[in-house]
């Protein structure tokens, strides 16, 4: 398996992006909607061969994490093992596959399985590229130079309760807020939440609670996708309508 995903993250960096480098971008997981919905026109619904023309191919090392794509740049993360553990977040040309920039950290993975490498797709807005590691190393980068604006270790400053598949959310940039979700924090409980600018981070340090959902909403749980019970779809469902409230208040 190491050496199919080596394999696959070097290939899907060469042919996709490289070929539809004058199409719509990719800046983040799922797309620039977040849904998984590409709209570009013009487009076909079978390739003429088995296989698309290959125009590049960079070789990086084991990872989880999707390329995404803005600015005619592709962006991608992996980890190397020897001679020390790190993570990079690499930077490419989309239209040639040379290297623009790579940025290396040390990390040493801990209590977490699946150990290939970073999950986290690389969000792009404007300027900045935002990348988070498998153990919480939080960065903003400038999207062009690879120069570090601001970083954070968010396992050291919030002590989590760190998942057995480790951090695995991508950062969501919505006006002046970076948001990040990494799961709960150990004992003692978090209360503290931090908030700012663009260059600052939002955080809620823990899942939340049915009770909280409901408090934070404002509303009682009920029956919402009326299946006849009351369950996680509805907690899932009303979750997601305070949130959007919170995003986007009409």
């Amino acid at each position: 398996m190491t050496g199919r995903k080596a394999a696959i993250s070097a290939i899907a960096a060469g042919f996709v992006f490289a070929v539809g480098a004058f199409a719509a971008e990719w800046p983040q997981w799922r797309g620039p909607n977040r849904d998984g919905v590409w709209r570009e026109e013009g487009t076909i619904k079978k390739f003429d061969s088995p296989q698309l023309q290959i125009r590049w191919r960079a070789k990086i090392a084991n990872g989880y994490s999707g390329p995404t794509v803005a600015n005619g740049r592709v962006y991608i993360t992996d980890r190397l093992t020897t001679p020390t553990e790190v993570e990079r977040v690499h930077c490419f040309n989309a239209m040639t596959g040379e290297e623009i920039w790579s940025y290396p950290y040390e990390c040493k993975y801990e209590k977490v399985a699946y150990r290939d490498g970073p999950r986290v797709a690389v969000t792009i807005d404007g300027n900045r590229a935002y990348s988070l590691g498998t153990m919480g190393h939080f960065f903003c980068f400038d999207a062009a130079k690879g120069t570090v604006i601001w970083n954070k270790n968010l396992n050291s400053e919030y002590q989590i309760k760190m998942p057995m598949w480790g951090i695995a959310a991508a950062p969501v940039v919505e006006n002046d807020l970076v948001i990040v979700q990494m799961g709960e924090r150990g004992d003692p409980p978090n209360t503290n939440n931090f908030q700012g600018l663009i260059d600052e981070v939002r955080i809620y340090n823990r899942a939340l609670s049915w009770a909280e959902i409901e408090y934070l909403a404002g509303k009682p749980m009920i029956d919402i996708n009326k299946d006849g019970s009351v369950d996680f779809r509805d907690y899932t469902i009303l979750a997601d309508m305070w949130l959007e409230e919170l995003l986007w208040p009409q």
